[in-house]
């Protein structure tokens, strides 16, 4: 059985992703979720209430899961985008304008990406990660930070 966590960014690319403010839009979510309530306890290990009879709540343990948002009835903070290969592969440009360079994909025993113009001027990055997701969502990041995309990518794919 595929795991399919294997398909999509992993969660340390995902956050550095919705950091740098690409939309958040996808079919899969990292989520934090309340794994634990801890309570304020009276001194005889009763739960504490205040005036109105509230209970007071002293802290919270949270686990990360992969799902669905909505499901999970997540907070907008505490989640972010597991994007598949499919959707990274769509918001990816396929093509560097200012340096004319178009983007090529290889598997050997993982994935390279790297932007070319065909005669051998690359824009100096070569991406490779064992995940075709974890890959895409690196030379995004490289693309992204470096300025290497267009106002009207910008204004499409970025909050």
């Amino acid at each position: 059985m595929n795991d399919i966590a294997r398909h999509v960014t992993s969660l340390e690319l995902s956050k550095k992703l919705k950091e740098l403010g690409l939309r958040q839009s996808s079919i899969l979510y990292w989520c934090n979720i309340v794994d634990k309530v801890y309570f304020k306890l009276n001194e005889d290990g009763t739960i504490f209430e205040d005036e109105s009879g509230s209970t007071l709540v002293e802290r919270k343990t949270y686990r990360t899961v992969l799902g669905s948002s909505y499901a999970y009835n997540c907070e907008a903070d505490q989640t972010w985008s597991a994007f598949l290969a499919s959707e990274l592969g769509e918001i990816l440009p396929s093509f560097i304008e200012d340096m004319s360079l178009t983007c090529f994909m290889c598997s050997r025993g993982g994935w390279w990406i790297q932007y070319d113009n065909g005669h051998g001027e690359k824009d100096g990055s070569q991406i490779w990660d064992k995940s075709l997701s974890n890959s895409l969502a690196k030379m995004l990041i490289h693309l992204i930070e470096n300025n290497l995309i267009s106002d009207k990518w910008k204004k499409k794919w970025m909050i």
